[in-house]
């Protein structure tokens, strides 16, 4: 069973309680209930709320239609605002994770500009998974990002930054963006990077390099 449709379970059996039309207050809990389907081959159907006892019937399931249920269970309950203060606790912008993204987003900046493709290497997620968009290409998965890397002669063209954004959302995931302005080019660049913390250390999952005009940035001397 996907992980998702095991949190879900989770939330209803242990923490959801909604009470039946017509009964008092407090007097009468049942615990709601959601039927859910195999993912494969899903469809665009959504969940359906059918009875105001929590009952979901599914007959397409996908992340967004359970997390849909949950949250109709949630509200009814009225134990919502327990979960949404629990969930709002997620610390943004750690000083201590605040200070490892942007280590690791330096120190890409530094290979970038040095063309180590080693060290590049070793900062982006080892997986198929991994995507890479450029300013005329993309890369799917860490092989192709490597063999683009090997087939860029010179390497990347040097750059200044002319501002950096780093957020982190608790203490496994950040998007770092900045602008740059290239040697080469009268265009203001940006880059957009995901990152999540690995067992091994911070590793970008997703990257994205455009060229704008220069007069879309106000930063630019």
């Amino acid at each position: 069973m996907p992980l998702y449709q095991l949190k879900a379970q989770f939330l209803i059996r242990f923490y959801l309680k909604v009470t039946r039309p017509g009964s008092e207050k407090g007097s009468e809990y049942v615990k709601p209930r959601i039927q859910v389907n195999d993912v494969s081959g899903c469809c665009l159907n959504r969940a359906r709320i059918c009875e105001y006892d929590g009952t979901c019937m599914r007959h397409c399931a996908a992340p967004g239609d359970v997390e849909a249920a949950v949250i109709h269970a949630v509200t009814s309950s009225g134990l919502g605002e327990a979960i949404t203060e629990r969930t709002s606790m997620i610390a943004i912008n750690d000083p201590a994770i605040l200070a490892e993204v942007s280590a690791a987003s330096e120190a890409y900046e530094v290979a970038l500009m040095t063309n180590d493709m080693e060290a590049m290497d070793a900062l982006f997620w080892h997986s198929p998974l991994t995507v890479r968009y450029g300013t005329g290409d993309a890369q799917y998965g860490i092989d192709e990002i490597r063999e683009f890397r090997k087939a860029r002669a010179g390497g990347s063209p040097q750059r200044k930054v002319i501002r950096r954004s780093v957020t982190t959302f608790g203490s496994h995931f950040a998007v770092t963006n900045i602008e740059f302005i290239r040697e080469d080019s009268p265009s203001v660049g940006r880059q957009s990077q995901s990152w999540t913390k690995f067992p091994e250390g911070w590793r970008v999952v997703s990257a994205h390099v455009s060229l704008q005009k220069a007069a879309h940035s106000p930063l630019r001397a």
